[in-house]
This record gives C-alpha cells, structure tokens and sequence, in this order.
C-alpha cells in the first residue's frame, strides 16, 4: 500500500529541531508550513498553499515577512511528494500593508489546472483571495474588507466559481461569500445570537449543494448548514454533548454529509454521518487520550472513507480509515512533533494522500 504523506507545519520542524530541508527541494523549512492546504493539481502532481511566517523572496536582503505561498509537488512511487520551487503569491514588506498574509488559507485548483486560494490579511484584517493566472503570476483581491474578517477560510469550486466560508472575528459570526460577476456577494449565515464560524468546513455536495460544518463556541456545540450559493437554511446542532465541534472536516458521500470533529470534553475522535433524515449518526473513532484535533476527511467513489488526525498527547499524525465494514486507526508520522494542519488528499488512483 502507498504511505500516506500528510503535510505538517512548521511547528514540527521546530519541536524536532530540524532546520534543514530534506525533500531535496528549495521550501525553505524554517517556520513555514502553517495553515496549510493541498489540492491534486493534475495526475502525479500535489499543490499546497500555505504560510510562510518568515518567508523571504531570494536575493532579497529584506526583512523576513508573513506570506502566502504555493508550492507544487510529484507524488513519487512510495508515496510520498518532492517538492518544487515554492513561490510567493502575497505578502511584501516592500509594499504598504503587505507585511502579514496567508493565514487560514485553503486551497482548491479549477478546470484550467491553476490555483485559486482563500485567505486572511491579519495587517488589513480582510478576507482575501488570489487566482493564478500563470505559472508564476497571480491575481489579488479582496474579498470582505470591513472589520475583521477572515479567519478559518474555507475555498470550494462549483462549476469553477469560487465560494468561501469564514469567521467574522468582530461579530462573531459565520460568513459565506460567492463570486457574483466581477465582484462578490457576502452573506451572514450564522451567528445572530452565538459566536458561530469558528473551524468553518466547507464542502460542495457534488449536486449543485453546499454544506458548513463549524463550531458555536457559546454553546459548544457542531452545527452544519446546508445550502446554496444563493442562500443557506437554518443551521442546526449535529452534535451538543460537552464542548464538542472544534476543528470539524466535512466531506460528501453520494450526497451524504460526513464530519470528522474533535470532542474538546472527551478529548476524543468523533464522527457524524447524516442518517437520511432530518438526524445525524454519532460515533466516536479514537478514544484514546487527547486525539482528534485538525482533522481532515475524504472518501473515495467506492465509499472508503479516510480521516487524518493529531495525537495531541504524543504529537503524533494519525488516521483512521473506513474499509466499507469497519474503522481502523494508524499511526503515520511519530518523529518529532507532528499532526499539525493536516490534509489528506485522493492521488488519481483513490489513494490517499
């Protein structure tokens, strides 16, 4: 079976002591790596936006600045990825206001096989996203601009049009974005009464639909809403035992939601499965000690369902996989501290990676 690569920030490079990169490649490993995302770009080949919090371009005898940056990897035969050249796509201390950027990005590649990536400006506080157009040249603009917006960003492409879900830190809110012509249509979802959007999941439904899975920090509580570009319903709590719901991850099967989350009570794995009705199945993956944080989810076409996650006791990366009759868990990444901003992404043959 292919390993599972799984792409961690730079928090393990830290705890590990490891300043030098071993890929082969020019990423530069020093604090890069967090908020981290990865999308297959094309058969063989991964991409991965993410931040680089002391980025600097080469050549430059500049300070060194937060950036958003992109990346392209090949998936080789043991599965595991050699990346290229990373590329900065926005952050300059050369230009006003450009000094910290790219946190909470993620990343989705459209039909024309080039990037598009979301993201949070903490200098402007703004929400914003970037295209790329060419190999190395990218379009920016901002999304939602008043306030503080921005934070847990959340990219999905139906029919190559970009939408985001975020958090809306000055109101507590969650928010919904979609490209409307030249511009963009911002929309509240929820959040009239809570502190709703935190870890905001978003995930198109693979029929036109749109879901949100995120965490209501007031009650402690995972909600998803369902919906459309043009609107979404009511939210309503998926599950509400304890503070449960944070880093949740959603992914569609047949049109079946499922959200992989982290009860913060129990400190355990959790899993919920929309039951065809109007209810949610709940059941608990891992209920070891201290797991089930940054978790993220896929299924592939034959309903093999697949969620990478932290040991947060050991720092170790984790996955649990469903094989059609039963869950199993694993360990895959132990030395040094790993497990942070994890993905898991499907290569062309439904391997994960």
């Amino acid at each position: 079976m292919r390993k599972v690569l799984v792409l961690v920030g730079a928090l393990s490079a830290m705890a590990a002591g490891c300043g030098k990169n071993k890929s082969g490649s020019s990423v530069d490993t020093e604090d890069t790596g967090l908020h981290a995302s990865m999308a297959r770009v094309e058969p063989g080949v991964m991409g991965a936006s993410y931040y680089h919090r002391l980025h600097r371009e080469p050549g430059e005898a500049s300070d060194k600045v937060g950036a958003l940056v992109y990346v392209k990897g090949t998936v080789k035969s043991d599965g595991s990825v050699r990346w290229g050249d990373e590329q900065r796509v926005d952050g300059d201390l050369r230009e006003e206001g450009q000094h910290d950027v790219g946190m909470y990005s993620s990343l989705a590649i459209a039909a024309d096989g080039y990037a598009r990536v979301s993201y949070y400006d903490k200098t402007t506080g703004d929400l914003k996203f970037a295209t790329q157009v060419g190999k190395k040249k990218w379009e920016l603009e901002t999304v939602d601009a008043p306030g503080n917006v921005g934070g847990w960003t959340s990219l999905a492409l139906v029919n190559d049009s970009p939408s985001i879900a975020y958090y809306d830190f000055d109101n507590g809110d969650l928010k919904f974005a979609t490209r409307q012509g030249q511009g963009w249509n911002v929309m509240k979802v929820d959040g009239a009464d809570t502190d709703s959007g935190k870890f905001a999941a978003l995930a198109a439904d693979g029929s036109g639909g749109l879901g949100i899975a995120y965490y209501d920090a007031t009650n402690g509580d995972l909600r998803y809403v369902s919906g459309t570009s043009t609107g979404f319903g009511i939210p309503e709590v998926v599950d509400g035992a304890g503070d449960t719901g944070q880093w949740p991850s959603l992914a569609y099967d047949l049109g079946t939601a499922l959200i992989a989350f982290h009860d913060f009570t129990a400190q355990d794995l959790r899993y919920a499965r929309r039951d065809g009705g109007s209810g949610w199945q709940l059941s608990t993956l891992d209920a070891a000690d201290w797991v089930g944080a940054d978790t993220s989810i896929v299924v592939d076409n034959a309903g093999h369902v697949t969620v990478a996650y932290m040991d947060g006791l050991n720092n170790d990366l984790l996955s649990a996989e469903w094989n059609g009759s039963g869950w199993s868990t694993r360990k895959i990444a132990e030395v040094g501290a790993n497990g942070y901003y994890n993905n898991v992404v499907l290569d062309e043959d439904s391997k994960p990676v």
